[in-house]
């Protein structure tokens, strides 16, 4: 993708939504409508685009920061515990920070394998500060990181990768024999094998100065596409960890990316308010390559 296709991409962004908070979590349905989350101001909210309407399906819950849907359309959303939101019925704690072994300040980015299972990153007392947030601060050292990834299967929960500085997003790649996570903390990006007995031989995939990688998604072509918070851009980054490309975005804090639309082509992107100045944002961008489609989860 050459740098003039970029530019040309930076000018067809459609803001969808646009307001207070910060935005998270952006997810197709594959019926027209892309939920997001708001985790300062709460809430998850579904954008219809064929209406340009918003609808508040989850009022009031603070601190989402990772979504997904089930099999039968129902959402997994993951804050202070990992639960299961059903239209017209009580909410169902699936995971929270009891009996980890751990002590677990709540729960961050979450995606579906391909058999169905959930894996969310768990945030450590060292976690980022999100009211202080510093893209130059120093890194906990290997071994510190307080933070770790969980699968949470119909055969239980089991922890896949320890000693992550702040747990962001999470995506698999190469039919999920491959995953990618973001350590916001240390500014970095792993890539793990993924086996029958978990993750294994980590490496680093890619490192950023002064921006905070967040949430990602894999396209079709095994690209990597992130999210860089507090740089204003998603970088597209090969799937030898080389920079294919820079997207320029409108708002520094920049959190998430996710495809979407009929056809997989569409890049749906949230941001949030860093400075009192700015809106949190719902984009969507055009793109030439399809997004792999996330799994839905089957617990």
């Amino acid at each position: 993708m050459p740098t003039d296709l970029a530019q040309t991409m930076n000018d067809r962004f459609d803001t969808l939504f646009g307001g207070t908070g910060v935005l998270e979590a952006p997810t197709w349905d594959g019926a027209g409508g892309v939920y997001f989350t708001n985790v300062t101001a709460g809430g998850v909210y579904r954008f219809d685009l064929a209406t340009r309407t918003v609808e508040d399906v989850a009022p009031h819950r603070k601190g989402i920061g990772g979504l997904a849907l089930t099999r039968d359309g129902a959402l997994i959303v993951s804050g202070r515990n990992v639960a299961l939101k059903r239209a017209g019925a009580d909410t169902q704690v699936l995971l929270d920070g009891e009996g980890l072994g751990r002590k677990i300040i709540g729960f961050n980015d979450l995606t579906v394998t391909p058999n169905g299972a959930v894996v969310v990153g768990a945030l450590g007392p060292g976690a980022i500060n999100p009211h202080s947030v510093d893209p130059h601060a120093s890194s906990p050292p290997i071994g510190t990181g307080t933070g770790a990834f969980f699968e949470l299967s119909s055969d239980g929960v089991r922890m896949l990768a320890d000693d992550i500085g702040h747990p962001n997003g999470v995506a698999y790649a190469l039919g999920g024999r491959s995953a990618y996570v973001s350590d916001s903390l240390r500014r970095c990006v792993y890539r793990f094998t993924v086996g029958p007995d978990g993750w294994s031989e980590r490496s680093i995939f890619a490192q950023f100065d002064g921006a905070l990688p967040d949430g990602m998604a894999v396209a079709s072509d095994g690209s990597l596409w992130l999210a860089l918070a507090l740089a204003s851009e998603v970088v597209v980054l090969e799937p030898d960890g080389n920079v294919r490309t820079r997207i320029r975005t409108p708002i520094p804090l920049t959190t998430s990316v996710h495809f979407g639309g009929a056809d997989l082509r569409t890049a749906f992107i949230t941001s949030g308010s860093h400075t009192r100045g700015e809106a949190a944002t719902l984009l969507a961008l055009p793109v030439p390559v399809a997004g792999l489609p996330v799994p839905r989860a089957a617990l």
